[in-house]
């Protein structure tokens, strides 16, 4: 093809190239967006037709979630609600958990019915747990928003790992332990995300200071990549066992040097 006829062409060629990015970018995100929506189907369909046992283990995955959708929070506000009246031991477990769940929402709205609860329940366990779903709702608030951050851009299939991702870049040390752990129970053969956990590692390991939480998101970090078993990241585990300022971090990475 001649110059002249690249220049000739050159506009239509950028606009179809365009064109083409703002399909592929609305295709992923309307990828997305049908994975969200069957995602909190599932989670809909769980808290009005499924049993306590499989809510119970569902409201723990909720932790890691970043979803907020009062869709799904009125829900389990109105199991709780019905829950917390019954004065019998089932009753006052399920209720518990349902404050739980409530917590992990980082809605505000939910605040007044925990607050009640939490002077009023006549039960000290309910009371107890919805004191400290208050606490917990407070910092949900500012997690969800981090943990959910970009899902819309995220390809089909992959909304789990955009938000283990937000989890590693986090500079919360909670969000980052959880981010860890995540990667060590789930996703434990997944490179990027080994990747991305070492990297964050090697990044922080020596700045923990004396903060119990960033040391222990960090040893979370270090599991995760022992259990991986790739050489790959050895000589991360063997650096931080020679150099790492902090005894606990430097002890815990000997000992997982074992694992490759």
């Amino acid at each position: 093809m001649s110059k002249l006829v690249i220049k000739r062409f050159f506009p239509a060629l950028v606009l179809l190239a365009l064109l083409l990015s703002c399909l592929t970018s609305q295709q992923f995100i309307y990828a997305a967006e049908s994975d969200i929506k069957t995602e909190l189907e599932s989670y809909i369909d769980a808290f009005i037709k499924g049993s306590f046992a499989e809510q119970r283990k569902l409201i723990s995955t909720l932790e890691w979630s970043g979803i907020s959708d009062p869709e799904l929070y009125d829900i389990i506000a109105e199991k709780l609600s019905t829950r917390a009246t019954q004065n019998n031991k089932e009753a006052k477990e399920e209720a518990s958990w349902y404050a739980k769940a409530l917590a992990l929402s980082g809605n505000k709205k939910y605040r007044p019915q925990l607050e009640a609860l939490a002077s009023d329940a006549g039960s000290r366990k309910l009371r107890k747990h919805a004191a400290t779903a208050l606490e917990r709702l407070d910092q949900f608030v500012v997690w969800n928003p981090i943990i959910s951050a970009n899902v819309l851009q995220a390809p089909m299939g992959q909304l789990k790992e955009t938000r283990v991702k937000n989890m590693l870049a986090a500079d919360n040390a909670h969000i980052l332990k959880l981010g860890a752990k995540r990667v060590h129970h789930a996703h434990a053969s997944n490179k990027e995300l080994l990747q991305l956990a070492n990297k964050r590692l090697l990044k922080g390991y020596q700045d923990t200071g004396d903060d119990s939480k960033l040391i222990d998101a960090m040893a979370w970090l270090i599991r995760a990549l022992a259990q991986s078993g790739d050489d790959h990241f050895k000589p991360t585990l063997e650096q931080i066992a020679e150099t790492a300022n902090n005894k606990k971090l430097k002890k815990y990475a000997k000992k997982h040097l074992g694992s490759f």
